[in-house]
């Protein structure tokens, strides 16, 4: 059985370098999360970065996560969205990196449309664009 995902392509710019990464659009998580691994190839220093958690379902163990601020980059064919964000690093394994509410889905209105396999994010406003090199 086939279970598409509502996934874009999101870039993740710090001093070092950019990466696009697949990112799952997840309405029900907190934070944008990448893996740990990306912080270093971008040039993000996680030692001075602030600790939190993260848990999934049915109260599972707590993941570490280590926040940092970097800039997000969401584009398709039409438009681009440049922005700052206090995002989270993880060392647990992730399929896709997560496009949560703090720092990203919270800047655009999201539609899903399951049967025709189609998302759509509109910018709102309140999204903090920046055309600055990294953070």
């Amino acid at each position: 059985m086939v279970r598409y995902k509502p996934v874009v392509p999101l870039s993740i710019i710090g001093p070092g370098g950019q990466v696009t990464h697949p990112a799952l659009v997840d309405t029900g998580a907190d934070d944008v999360v990448f893996p740990a691994n990306v912080a270093a190839h971008i040039g993000v220093d996680l030692t001075a970065a602030l600790p939190g958690e993260a848990r999934g379902l049915g109260g599972s163990k707590p993941v570490p996560l280590l926040y940092a601020p970097t800039i997000l980059l969401l584009a398709d064919a039409t438009q681009s969205c440049r922005w700052r964000a206090m995002i989270a690093f993880t060392q647990a394994p992730l399929r896709f990196a997560i496009f949560g509410i703090a720092g990203g889905l919270e800047f655009f209105r999201t539609t899903l449309d399951v049967v025709d396999r189609e998302i759509v994010l509109l910018p709102k406003s309140s999204l903090p664009t920046t055309t600055a090199g990294a953070p």
